[in-house]
């Protein structure tokens, strides 16, 4: 399993922007810490392919999607974990 690095994403950004275009770092790393804490607290796997988590964030930022696009694209991104097995006891 790989989770992104807030390293990983601001090169992805670079990769798909431009350097210098990240306007706010401590956001960047706030959002990215918080849909994988989210997700992982909630028994699920994040996973997302370079530039993908990028790319979903500019197109909310700019308005290109809305809410349930959002959701739908996150949705795309998890899975569920395995759970673990019973040891009997």
């Amino acid at each position: 399993m790989r989770y992104l690095t807030v390293s990983d994403v601001i090169r992805i950004n670079e990769a798909e922007v431009g350097p210098d275009a990240l306007a706010d770092f401590g956001l960047l790393e706030s959002a990215v810490l918080a849909a994988i804490v989210f997700y992982g607290l909630n028994g699920w796997d994040f996973h997302a392919e370079d530039g993908e988590l990028v790319a979903l964030a500019v197109d909310a930022a700019e308005g290109i999607l809305d809410v349930p696009a959002i959701t739908k694209a996150l949705a795309a991104m998890v899975h569920a974990r395995d759970a673990p097995e019973d040891e009997g006891g």
